[in-house]
């Protein structure tokens, strides 16, 4: 449904109009009288022809089925168009009397009665709650209210309680969830592994599902804020746009209501002098020279009647006009709020909600790099640095406000729904909390319309009830149809009496009765005048304040923006929030997945005293005592290469060659045995050495120049491999063995 859109104006256009349409309508009726004549003759022209009879013109007013008005003067109609300005169609001319029905009139009362009410069925609607706005006010309240008039009266708690528990609860999970990696931070992984946060010891399953689900969780943040970005923030911004619209909608009727209430109190401080005048001039003796005369009776007659109307005007409901801008400015410091909060809630295109979210975008994926390099043995310490000192700080803070985002926003969206379906319908809700504000006006505000129409003294409270409820409550305005209707008679009753004494003329009034009519007649021009100008601004304040014009103000505000865009946007706000911090807490939860294998040394604590970092294994028990560290496994491959080529050198001069796997205390007395059996046979040992080196001349280049140049009992491949192999060779025919062995220190690179 079209909402009407205000015009003020409107008046001045109609009378614009009617100068065109008269010309239509007198063409249109010449040429009906031309049919006429030529089908009926002489004797229809002369009916036509006759003078109209007083009293014969018909004045019909009618309010139709869509509470628009229709009125007809001389067979012409006017009508109240969508936009509710005063329209006729093109065989009638707009008059501003068609709106002014005379006092003799009996259709009066049913037209300023069925002006600002008009039809229902255009404006009145039924308010369907989406299917997660019960749900959400079904969720466990233990105990306590959803009645959210409670805030305002002297039990809040009996309701913040309640609504408090479901954001409760998700904070208190995730603070949780953080106390808890802290513990496991500071036991360290010699008890809870990678765990604590320290990368993995070695590549298996274990290593790589951490890795999968870390990767998980990075790209989860992604899509879960793109989601929110193109899904949660548009609908946000969506229902901060309709709010702003409908609160800019409002303020222009409280603007329009301001200035309709300044021209009536202007208007009815004119009027109300030379309503007393007249009011005076009437009380006294019309005709002193000849009292009960018939020119007497005949303008007394009139008068009492404009007497009566002058009465029933009395202050021009100043006292109702006052209570009408006490509401106008309560309604604009609401008015007001609002617009300050949607001036503040943009939430596409500004650059702080930008700034907020662009970080959960940008941090997982910095962490997707990082697990990509570490998964790929691609090592770059700057970089690690940066992730670990930079990105997992940021990381933390802007999941710890996702967290605390989706707690609020629970709160938020938990009371939205309290106040739409909590009561069944949103303005039982705002009935409630109305009943429990404190509108009542002062004493002094000189309230009245708590006499004829609304169930309390503030008038405020009464314009809210009746609009919320689309109009079923008692009708605040009641006073404006009442005062249009006393202005119509007065006005039209003034006419009758200037009428009435212009048709004795006033030369012969003065002479019959010795007084002089001049002022007063000029008086009643000038307060009819008056008296235009207040029945047609009354008509344009029951135009504005239409049911038809200001309840699809309130259903828009309320039934779309607050009760169905609200919870829908808030809902898709929640669950991307949720996301983003629970996918975060499983990213801080796996960051030790995106180191490489191993990444720290942890050889001591940094003050020389020895530090082991992780738990033992197997391998710590092994005779070379190494670290497992991707340095000491090149030494160990590099010895184990050295040993491998001085077997196949010495295998060549006919050695027997083999791996010492013995214990240190075995191999030290096998030396000692053979160090003796070389001293009995060290002789023939040493002549068959020097015969032996003489023939392996040929591989010198490779393995040494076969003298033992050290005289240490060994020849140049011992020499040559002391420091590069880590095996025993024993001569057999010196019956000696030499140990050429190779530390971690000598082949650290």
């Amino acid at each position: 449904m079209k909402r009407p859109t205000i015009t003020t104006n409107s008046i001045n256009r109609f009378r614009r109009r009617s100068s065109s349409r008269k010309s239509r309508k007198s063409r249109s009726r010449s040429s009906s009288r031309l049919q006429l004549l030529l089908l009926l003759g002489l004797s229809l022209v002369f009916l036509l022809s006759l003078p109209p009879v007083e009293g014969q013109e018909a004045v019909a007013a009618d309010t139709d089925a869509d509470g628009t008005v229709a009125s007809s003067t001389d067979g012409t109609d006017a009508n109240t168009d969508a936009n509710g300005n005063a329209d006729t169609d093109d065989d009638g001319a707009f008059e501003i009397e068609d709106l002014l029905p005379g006092f003799d009139n009996s259709y009066t009362e049913s037209f300023v009665k069925n002006y600002i009410l008009g039809n229902p069925e255009y404006y009145q609607e039924e308010y369907d709650p989406p299917p997660m706005v019960p749900k959400i006010n079904s969720l466990p309240r233990f105990g306590h209210s959803d009645d959210c008039s409670l805030l305002i009266g002297d039990t809040p708690d009996n309701y913040f309680l309640g609504l408090l528990f479901v954001g409760t609860f998700v904070a208190t999970l995730f603070t949780f969830w953080a106390i808890s990696l802290c513990v496991l931070k500071k036991m360290g992984p010699r008890q809870v592994g990678f765990m604590a946060g320290f990368p993995f010891q070695k590549e298996g399953k274990k290593s790589a599902c951490g890795r999968v689900v870390l990767s998980v969780s990075a790209w989860m943040m992604i899509i879960s804020t793109i989601v929110l970005i193109t899904k949660g923030l548009p609908k946000l911004q969506r229902w901060s746009d309709t709010v702003a619209m409908v609160t800019y909608d409002i303020q222009l009727v409280e603007t329009e209501v301001q200035s309709i209430v300044t021209t009536l109190l202007v208007v009815s401080a004119k009027t109300s002098p030379i309503r007393d005048e007249l009011v005076d001039f009437l009380k006294r003796d019309i005709c002193p020279l000849e009292p009960g005369s018939d020119t007497e009776d005949q303008v007394r007659s009139v008068g009492e009647d404009t007497y009566d109307a002058m009465m029933d005007l009395d202050d021009f409901i100043e006292g109702y006009l006052i209570d009408v801008e006490d509401g106008v400015n309560q309604t604009n410091k609401f008015t007001n709020r609002v617009k300050q909060f949607t001036d503040v809630a943009q939430f596409v295109g500004n650059p702080k909600v930008t700034a907020v979210v662009f970080p959960y975008f940008i941090l997982p994926a910095i962490i997707l790099v990082a697990i990509g390099m570490g998964w790929y043995d691609v090592f770059h310490e700057g970089f690690y640095t940066f992730v670990t000192r930079v990105v997992l700080p940021l990381l933390i803070i802007w999941t710890a406000f996702a967290a605390l985002m989706a707690a609020w926003m629970v709160v938020a969206l938990e009371a939205n729904a309290d106040l739409c379906v909590s009561s069944g319908v949103p303005e039982d809700t705002i009935l409630g909390i109305l009943n429990k504000l404190d509108l009542d006006d002062d004493d002094d505000t000189g309230s009245e319309s708590k006499d004829l129409n609304g169930p309390s003294d503030s008038f405020f409270y009464d314009i809210f009830a009746f609009y919320t409820h689309q109009c079923t409550m008692p009708n605040p305005w009641q006073f404006l149809e009442g005062h249009y209707g006393d202005l119509a008679r007065g006005r039209n009753i003034l006419g009758e009496f200037i009428r009435s004494i212009e048709d004795t003329t006033l030369e012969q009034l003065s002479q019959e009765c010795g007084h002089e009519y001049g002022p007063i007649v000029e008086l009643l021009f000038q307060l009819q005048d008056l008296i235009t100008i207040l029945s047609q601004t009354s008509i344009r304040a029951m135009t504005l304040m239409s049911c038809r014009n200001i309840v699809p103000l309130y259903t828009t505000f309320i039934y779309d923006a607050t009760c169905t865009q609200a919870p829908k946007s808030l809902g898709w706000a929640v669950g991307c929030t949720l996301c983003i911090a629970f996918f975060g807490m499983m990213t801080i939860t796996f960051r030790g997945a995106y180191y490489p294998i191993d990444y720290y040394y942890y050889d001591a604590t940094g003050k020389g005293e020895p530090f082991d970092l992780y738990p033992p294994t197997d391998d710590d028990d092994s005779s070379n005592n190494l670290e497992d560290t991707p340095c000491n496994e090149m030494v160990l491959e590099e010895q184990e290469e050295q040993c491998i080529e001085a077997m196949e050198a010495i295998a060549i001069k006919g050695y027997e060659v083999y791996l010492d796997e013995d214990d240190d205390d075995e191999n030290e007395d096998d030396e000692n045995e053979d160090e003796n059996e070389a001293k009995d046979n060290g002789n023939e040992d040493d002549t068959t050495a020097i015969n032996n080196n003489d023939n392996f001349n040929d591989e010198e280049d490779d393995y040494g120049d076969g003298i033992d140049n050290d005289n240490n009992g060994n020849d140049g491949y011992e020499d040559e491999m002391d420091t590069s192999v880590g095996c025993d060779v024993f001569d057999n025919d010196n019956d000696t063995r030499t140990n050429a062995s190779t530390t971690a220190e000598s082949m650290s690179p």
